[in-house]
């Protein structure tokens, strides 16, 4: 069964997040292979951003690309797997 994500157009927050929107100031940052971006880099980049005037809140971020792929050389990548136990089932994925 697919569970509907979508906010209701009443509820407050979708009211929030239209009154503050306006698509001329709205950025959208896309990463291509981001196995090899490391946070280093990625720092440097929102501190660009920052120094841009550009404001964080208006910015989507579209990270593209396989993480079993090439790491950061010399650096700590920007992702890392970890694990961890829920209900006894050992579950593990990618945190940013």
């Amino acid at each position: 069964m697919k569970k509907d994500l979508r906010l209701e157009e009443t509820s407050a927050t979708y009211s929030r997040l239209m009154l503050n929107f306006d698509p001329k100031k709205f950025f959208l940052l896309i990463v291509d292979e981001f196995s090899m971006l490391s946070r280093e880099m990625f720092a440097f980049v929102t501190e660009r951003l920052i120094q841009c005037n550009i404001d964080l809140d208006n910015i989507g971020i579209v990270l593209i690309g396989d993480p079993a792929q090439i790491l950061p050389i010399a650096a700590e990548p920007l992702w890392s797997a970890r694990s961890y136990t829920h209900e006894n089932k050992k579950m593990q994925f990618p945190f940013y």
